[in-house]
């Protein structure tokens, strides 16, 4: 929630990129803070509904890069239906691939009757 709080897409930084800083600082003092034995079959602090074991499939990703992103995208969904208009979802969740494919700009002007154009300055809008 802090990296949401505190992007500034003006700065030039993808919010992805961004929020993983904060997102790491985050798991790491948590770590820091309680560490001790984890049971494989606790949830994952942030999204209750999925557990540390479900994270750990893939050998190739490692365990605390799978949670940064799912918790990450978890909190982030959250925020864009609290805070967003419906048509402000669609667009973000469009640009973005949220719970959708990821479309380009004219695909989104189409689907939303806007111009092409004009969506990258409505995607920043929406950001700020």
């Amino acid at each position: 929630m802090r990296a949401i709080d505190k992007y500034d897409p003006l700065k030039g930084a993808k919010f992805s990129s961004y929020a993983v800083i904060w997102i790491k600082q985050s798991i790491g003092r948590n770590i820091f803070t309680f560490s001790e034995d984890i049971s494989l079959d606790a949830p994952v602090k942030g999204a209750e509904d999925l557990l540390i074991r479900d994270m750990i499939e893939d050998d190739s990703i490692p365990v605390t890069e799978k949670i940064e992103d799912r918790v990450f995208c978890q909190q982030l969904r959250e925020l864009i239906d609290e805070k967003l208009t419906t048509e402000e979802k669609d667009i973000v969740y469009m640009k973005y691939g949220f719970k959708v494919r990821q479309y380009t700009a004219k695909d989104i002007g189409e689907k939303i009757g806007m111009k092409a154009g004009s969506i990258p300055a409505k995607v920043e809008s929406i950001l700020r």
